[in-house]
């Protein structure tokens, strides 16, 4: 949030945190303020990433990889009535993914390439997303909650081809597939999208990510000498 500063006659004085927390403000000649205490909270997570390689031949690898992702949580503002206590903050969202695959380098003759294949797969917990309540209820406005739990699942491929020296052709595929396990929105939040007629959100959309994409290009060496 942004502090608080207080104009009196003579200067301008940004509060401690003690003062806004308890709030005795005492400034000689000031002509008004109002202040708004946003609840005290503390989020933590470890986050990291795990792997091994396996190299079965000199042209050959083949690897496995954990990893935790972490969206921090945040306070919604300004501060809402009690009632909506349970939205004026956000939690964390986490991501643990699993991915496997293997990593090729093959030669026949004089052209060569590579070869890249990955499979992966992970779950998404309290997964945060905008519900605009703006203009319901006196203009609440509550932008960001936790709203449900998704499994991400997919595949990668992409490789490479030299046929001749200074001229690569590279691509690639990649397939994702999100899927709901579950929906939670807070209850004081249902109440007040029931009570203005409000559609309720049924499912979660995962945003700027297609289900198929690839990839195509094009690389010419050209020497100078």
């Amino acid at each position: 949030p942004q502090p608080l500063v207080i104009r009196s006659a003579n200067s301008d004085l940004i509060p401690t945190e003690r003062e806004c927390e308890t709030g005795a403000i005492s400034v000689p000649g000031a002509t008004s303020f109002n202040a708004q205490v946003l609840p005290k909270v503390t989020f933590k997570k470890l986050t990291y990433t795990l792997g091994f390689n396996w190299k079965l031949a000199k042209d050959v690898m083949v690897y496995a990889v954990k990893r935790r992702g972490y969206r921090g949580g945040n306070y919604n503002t300004p501060l809402v009535d009690t009632f909506f206590s349970g939205v004026q903050t956000f939690a964390p969202e986490v991501l643990d993914d699993y991915e496997v695959g293997t990593k090729l380098a093959w030669r026949a003759g004089q052209v060569r390439g590579t070869l890249n294949v990955a499979a992966f797969t992970g779950k998404d917990k309290g997964r945060q997303i905008q519900i605009s309540t703006s203009n319901l209820n006196g203009g609440t406005c509550i932008p960001e909650v936790n709203a449900g739990n998704i499994t991400i699942r997919g595949f990668e491929v992409d490789g490479t081809i030299t046929p001749v020296e200074g001229f690569t052709l590279g691509g690639g595929l990649a397939y994702v597939d999100s899927k709901l396990d579950s929906i939670s929105i807070d209850p004081s939040l249902l109440a007040l999208l029931r009570a203005a007629n409000v559609g309720i959100p049924r499912t979660i959309v995962v945003e700027q990510q297609p289900k198929w994409s690839a990839n195509g290009n094009v690389s010419i060496n050209i020497p100078t000498k």
